[in-house]
């Protein structure tokens, strides 16, 4: 009888594998939210048997979270997560991630959630399909699109994830059938780690898919790119940074009873230098494991990942006493070892791959060896790399880097010190339009160590481009320029529409902005809806802003924003031409309060920030600082 039909009906097999809380968690999970929902499907028990296993796997594969904080490399998710904010600013929201985000899916249906290296964005999405499943709620499908393959797209690998590669054909239409129903959170991690050569064709599908199945949940992550600011149908968030409470509550969950906690935070106390790290989930790991190493904090992050390094090289483990050290199956030397990671970080970033099959990995290792010239048997060293030094981890039957962060310091190291004459063309290509987002953090571990290069390669000709590489422009008159090589700036009248129904309104801007000869499906639009005015500010991005966003990054001391707060309260009325206008920032009164004001909004809704007056004079002055040190060097080799 259908009543007596349930997951324990199904699952002895498979509960004999599973142990403790997964069997429980799971079996209550299924029986009362996903048998109920196959009730009426032909193919219901091969389909729940399918779901059953499945999400058992998921449950298992989210139950820990790998680190190289402690001994072991890993912590079980649920006693180290830290609750995470999810914001954005246009329309200003803030939302706590503690459980199974309900209110914001009930606003928000489709989620992209991106951000920077290391703010815990994977982590974030295993917490999320956790408290799915815990609070029974939706069906998650927890995709990593790092493990797409050619030939391969997202409902594929769903389908064989869920119902094996023996599935019958019923069975898959019955379950394609049920997510057009709904009850489904597609959970889709880690868009930036997509090989290169799929990503159009994966972001297609996320577009197409997201579309289709309209009555379900999609969240996505990614690293700042350019591509995710098309998908029109996605509400995009940050993760706010960690509080100093929140970033100390960490570091005593990481700490075990070891103590290593407790001095920590004593130092950081009188430090204020550290703060930026704090913020960053994926930065206190390193901190701690860098302070349990030497007990010094480092500063700088190019110097935060080399005292990490050297932390796993030497295997420091306090438990065990400090002069514990693995012993490594290559017998490499320390400078040799990073000498090779830094051609493999390199060659890896440059195909845009974080993930690789075995003979992809043994392959890419060999090459990186015989580039660097270094003698070290590559069977010996792909094993050190996976125990004794654990700079990369396996995943199932892959192998990836331990964090991209690791890629990007090392690739940062290879640009440094071993590019040599293709330093400045491999810079300069990095930074074009189409790598910039992706490039952001590499470069910016880049110009701790040569700012002058950085500057040289990348902000330098930015600024030449916008015209502005000058000191005869005032602050607002350089933010235009910078801005108008970026962005362009649009004003709507919103009439017949509520403006606290944001769906009617967006649409008119959308029509609007279209008729301004706009495509909004090419260029995203983002907007502000000034209420009282019942005026909208959108902007739209052209291929530039990539460069400008990450430039406020890699050398904020330049992109220091514009000098004026948002407080609202001017006419900005007066601006409009008609119904709707494209904003001429050119021709605005360089000294009115409205411009200042204007593009402080602009900034934001951009997320850029625009140098000043003084700022690039200072950026002179240390460029003309740096050619004559490289010209007394070169003085010195002579004399030598």
């Amino acid at each position: 009888m259908i009543d007596n039909f349930s997951a324990e009906s199904l699952a002895k097999p498979v509960a004999e594998v599973a142990k403790g809380a997964t069997v429980t968690l799971v079996r209550e999970f299924v029986d009362r939210v996903v048998t109920p929902y196959f009730l009426k499907k032909k193919s219901r028990r091969k389909i729940v048997h399918g779901v059953l296993r499945y999400s058992r796997n998921i449950e298992l594969r989210t139950r820990n979270i790998p680190t190289i904080a402690i001994q072991g490399g890993s912590f079980l998710l649920d006693e180290v997560y830290e609750p995470l904010f999810l914001v954005r600013s246009n329309p200003p929201e803030r939302h706590l991630v503690d459980s199974y985000p309900i209110q914001l899916f009930a606003q928000h249906r489709c989620l992209a959630i991106v951000d920077g290296a290391g703010m815990g964005k994977s982590t974030l999405t295993k917490f999320v399909v956790r408290q799915s499943i815990k609070r029974l709620g939706k069906i998650p499908l927890l995709v990593e699109l790092r493990r797409l393959r050619r030939g391969q797209g997202i409902m594929d690998f769903i389908g064989a994830e869920v119902l094996g590669r023996n599935g019958t054909s019923s069975a898959h239409d019955d379950f394609i059938e049920s997510i057009s129903e709904g009850n489904y959170i597609f959970m889709l991690d880690g868009y930036d780690e997509v090989d290169p050569e799929l990503r159009a064709q994966v972001s297609q599908e996320v577009s197409d898919l997201s579309v289709r199945y309209h009555f379900c949940n999609f969240w996505l992550t990614s690293r700042p790119d350019p591509v995710i600011s098309s998908l029109s149908s996605f509400a995009v968030f940050e993760i706010d940074d960690l509080t100093k409470e929140q970033a100390v509550s960490l570091l005593r969950r990481y700490d075990c009873g070891k103590g290593v906690a407790n001095q920590l935070i004593e130092k950081i106390r009188g430090l204020p230098e550290v703060e930026e790290f704090l913020g960053n989930p994926l930065l206190v790991t390193l901190l701690y494991k860098a302070f349990d190493y030497k007990a010094i904090i480092p500063i700088k992050r190019n110097i935060f990942f080399r005292q990490v390094f050297d932390a796993l090289y030497q295997d420091h483990d306090l438990s065990k006493g400090g002069g514990f050290e693995r012993r490594k199956a290559s017998n490499i030397d320390i400078e040799d070892l990073h000498r090779v990671l830094r051609w493999l970080g390199m060659k890896t970033f440059a195909h845009g791959r974080v993930q690789f099959s075995q003979a992809e990995f043994t392959e890419a290792i060999n090459d990186s060896i015989n580039s660097s010239g270094i003698q070290v048997d590559g069977a010996k060293l792909r094993s050190d790399l996976l125990s004794a030094v654990p700079i990369f981890v396996k995943d199932g039957d892959e192998v990836r880097w331990s964090h991209k962060a690791f890629q990007d310091y090392f690739a940062s190291q290879f640009l440094y010190l071993d590019s040599q004459a293709k330093k400045r063309d491999l810079i300069g290509q990095l930074f074009c339009s189409k790598f910039a987002s992706r490039s952001e953090n590499l470069l910016r571990m880049l110009a701790e160590v040569d700012m002058a290069l950085v500057r040289g390669e990348c902000v330098v000709p930015f600024l030449e481009e916008c015209e502005v590489y000058s000191e005869e422009y005032s602050d607002a008159e350089i933010a235009v320029r910078v801005l108008k090589h970026a962005i362009k700036v649009f004003l709507v009248r919103i009439s017949g529409a509520p403006v606290e129904d944001p769906q009617e309104w967006v649409e008119q801007v959308i029509q609007s902005v279209r008729r301004l000869g706009v495509d909004h499906h090419a260029s995203h639009l983002d907007m502000m809806l000034l209420q009282r005015e019942k005026l909208v500010i959108a902007i739209a991005a052209s291929e530039n802003v990539a460069r400008l966003r990450a430039l406020r990054r890699i050398d904020p001391a330049t992109f220091v924003g514009v000098k004026s707060k948002v407080k609202g309260g001017y006419r900005f009325r007066d601006l409009l031409n008609g119904s709707e206008c494209e904003i001429s920032l050119v021709d605005l009164d360089m000294e009115a309060p409205l411009t200042r004001e204007l593009l402080a909004i602009v900034c934001s809704l951009a997320r850029v920030q625009v140098p000043s007056r003084e700022s690039i004079r200072d950026i002179k002055a240390a460029m003309l600082r740096a050619e004559d040190s490289r010209g007394l060097e070169g003085i010195f080799r002579a004399l030598a």
